[in-house]
């Protein structure tokens, strides 16, 4: 389960990704003629489900999201739900959102289920979600809604008191460690920040190719996911409460100091290092521990592509003190109904929670956290994959969700291009910061956060 206290900020729409929101304004005719061109072009592919009753139409409902791999399950079994045809498009996120905006905009009945994720919050603000209390209340026992952890409806894909999302996926970044070389040297697990950086230091080999740690420091969200693990586990965060951009602060400077000092045991081309190039490497036996994405897991055990099957071990990122919090990035989807759907929502609600089955996420366990509570602590589930139990403990700890306002993600490229330089030696850790902050603050000045 996911702490009550995680923000409502944002949800994220895909591993690793902090995903540019662009297209969150259109002129009118724009959107006309986006609409018209889009509704002209699309392909989408077709997904039928098992034959209707005899003598009755078979609707057809719409679905839309980015593409990922838990997503791109999730369609192919709503395409074998009974009595439905399922036209799905599954396209990269930011023409998902686009296309999203466009139609609803416009109060299109396009589609029916969409992958609502980090702007749950504003479409339901602008009336274009439907709310699921009513269709919670008349379904909960057909659809086993209890199961469904209670915390992330609440705190992920609900707003201002009404539900307005069905969770579908939880992943967050684990703690992956080397069993076998820290046995052998004698080392245990890393509790804290500071004895991660000892035991990389103690487990750096260069000549036999062995680096201490992985790390995702390539600018922009590789950066990012890092970055904001430090800096929320030292107490600091993006923004204030106000929006005002607070990295360059006591927290940040420790942040950053410590990913300089980690550097030492990383590999050499670690700066262009991003989700793939960590995950290779643990996989092929150069590093020993490393912050990355749960949904990396699963090809540690897989020997056409490890090296390292069975060797692997997945644990809470460590907290910069024994016994604190630790704020690893966390990503929580979310299917929502379009308040425009013609088709019955009933149908539309069932064709979703119905899906989201028990057995379901049992097949699915590999691939993310799974949203119902009694899968997620099934033993057999648990022990099938070995990563699960660690991602639950996770989110406990306090695994968080990033900030999920457009200008987070339009400014990240420019300002983690900042703090590397911080890492490189191009600037001082304290003007690193300073400059980085500032490209984060004239953009979200730019864009109307701040009163003159």
């Amino acid at each position: 389960m996911i702490p009550s206290s995680l923000s409502r900020r944002g949800a994220a729409g895909g591993e690793g990704s902090t995903m540019t929101r662009r297209a969150w304004r259109f002129g009118g005719r724009r959107s006309v003629l986006l609409l018209i061109f889009l509704a002209a072009t699309s392909i989408v592919p077709v997904w039928r489900g098992a034959a209707p009753i005899a003598g009755a139409a078979e609707p057809t409902v719409r679905y839309i999201s980015h593409r990922f791999p838990m997503l791109e399950f999730w369609v192919k079994k709503m395409g074998e739900y009974p009595g439905i045809k399922l036209e799905a498009e599954l396209i990269p996120f930011d023409q998902a959102l686009e296309k999203m905006q466009i139609h609803l905009s416009q109060r299109a009945p396009t589609f029916d289920i969409m992958a609502t994720d980090a702007f749950l919050s504003t479409f339901a603000e602008r009336g274009w979600l439907m709310p699921l209390d009513p269709l919670i209340a008349k379904f909960r026992q057909a659809v086993e809604w209890d199961d469904i952890d209670p915390i992330l409806v609440h705190d992920v894909c609900s707003y201002k008191g009404k539900v307005y999302g069905v969770p579908n996926l939880a992943v967050s970044m684990l703690f992956f460690h080397r069993k076998d070389l820290f046995d052998a040297a004698g080392l245990k697990p890393p509790a804290t920040i500071d004895e991660w950086i000892a035991a990389a230091k103690a487990l750096t080999k260069p000549d036999k190719k062995q680096y201490g740690t992985a790390m995702t420091l390539k600018a922009g969200d590789g950066f990012q996911n890092d970055f904001t693990y430090y800096l929320r586990t030292y107490g600091g965060d993006w923004y204030d409460k106000d929006w005002k951009v607070t990295i360059d602060s006591e927290a940040g400077a420790k942040a950053l100091t410590t990913m300089k000092e980690l550097m030492k045991y990383a590999p050499p081309n670690v700066l262009a290092f991003h989700n793939d190039e960590s995950t290779v490497a643990m996989q092929q036996g150069l590093t020993a521990m490393g912050l990355l994405w749960q949904s990396r897991a699963l090809g540690m055990d897989n020997p056409q592509v490890s090296q390292v099957v069975g060797k692997v071990h997945y644990a809470v990122a460590p907290p910069a003190t024994r016994g604190g919090k630790s704020h690893p990035r966390l990503a929580v989807g979310c299917y929502s109904i379009s308040a425009f759907t013609k088709n019955d929502p009933e149908l539309v609600f069932q064709v979703i929670t119905k899906t989201l089955n028990k057995a379901n996420m049992r097949e699915s366990a590999g691939l993310a956290n799974p949203t119902r509570l009694s899968v997620s602590r099934d033993p057999e589930v648990t022990q099938k994959f070995r990563f699960i139990k660690a991602g639950a403990d996770n989110v406990q700890a306090g695994a968080r969700l990033v900030p999920g306002n457009p200008e987070f993600s339009e400014g990240m490229l420019q300002t983690t291009q900042v703090l590397q330089k911080g890492l490189t030696g191009e600037l001082t850790i304290a003007e690193a910061l300073k400059r980085g902050q500032k490209a984060m603050h004239d953009l979200m000045t730019e864009k109307g956060y701040y009163k003159k």
